[in-house]
């Protein structure tokens, strides 16, 4: 009786678990939009995107483009991988028009990932942002006004931390300005980021973990398995850090139960 019941569980176990995996890839196949509010009373609101990965980005960008359009964001930030190392020259008129459509109806702020920080398509690529009006921040700051707030805004290459030495003045600068946000690749590096009092961190890279079950990733670049940093909102110390699961799949194409996203971010 006990072998015929093992059996029979092994039975539904089996047949489960091909279709649990389909469900979870076509759920996966969406763009889900989620909304933060950090409590700044500013009413300034930033799209957070990210992880496009042309030309392997994902089908629904185009419509993920037109919500933003209506939702007429105060910034759009663009937080690295826009384009994936199997790239080429004729894959970065995607991302020309991908910027042409965004800065239409918003100011773009973007910073490099990993992939484009070592690319031969890099300098390609600053010329596509330049073109389009596109603020890329190549370790740098700038303070703008915007609704009678002085908001600043920082962004620093893959891999680097905002030190004083890799954005020179920011300190001091931030001191005067109503909110800071620093726009950075990778979530991981949340401790450094936090020591230098952002308010605010953008990131992506994560790629929201693949696989994500009870809403955990399972694996992530830089992190490993079961990595700590991959959606969502995170706060350390006084800083709140917001992960894009990002628009493209990059070289792990496989997602299960983990949608694209766009972050919509008040603060």
């Amino acid at each position: 009786m006990k072998q015929k019941i093992v059996a029979a569980i092994l039975i539904i176990l089996t047949a489960a678990l091909p279709a649990t995996i389909l469900t979870g890839y076509f759920y996966s196949q969406s763009v889900k939009t989620e909304y933060y509010d950090c409590g700044f009373s500013t009413g300034i609101k930033i799209a957070l995107l990210s992880d496009m990965h042309f030309p392997r980005e994902n089908k629904n960008l185009s419509s993920a483009i037109d919500f933003l359009k209506k939702l007429s964001p105060d910034i759009v930030a663009v937080t690295g991988d826009v384009f994936d190392a199997s790239a080429t020259k004729d894959d970065l008129i995607k991302a020309d028009d991908f910027y042409n459509k965004l800065t239409s109806f918003s100011q773009v702020y973007a910073v490099i990932g990993n992939h484009e920080i070592g690319s031969p398509l890099l300098t390609d690529y600053i010329a596509v942002c330049k073109n389009n009006a596109v603020n890329l921040l190549l370790d740098e700051f700038v303070t703008l006004n915007l609704k009678g707030k002085n908001i600043l805004i920082a962004g620093v290459k893959d891999g680097k931390i905002p030190s004083e030495k890799n954005l020179p003045d920011v300190t001091e600068s931030k001191l005067k300005a109503d909110a800071s946000l620093l726009l950075a690749h990778r979530p991981e590096l949340i401790k450094d980021y936090a020591y230098y009092n952002f308010d605010v961190v953008l990131s992506g890279h994560a790629h929201g973990g693949q696989v994500r079950l009870f809403g955990r990733g399972l694996y992530a670049p830089d992190q490993g398995f079961f990595p700590k940093y991959t959606s969502g909102r995170y706060v350390e110390g006084k800083t709140q850090m917001f992960v894009s699961r990002g628009l493209g799949d990059g070289k792990y194409r496989l997602r299960i139960f983990n949608p694209y996203d766009v972050l919509i971010i008040t603060i």
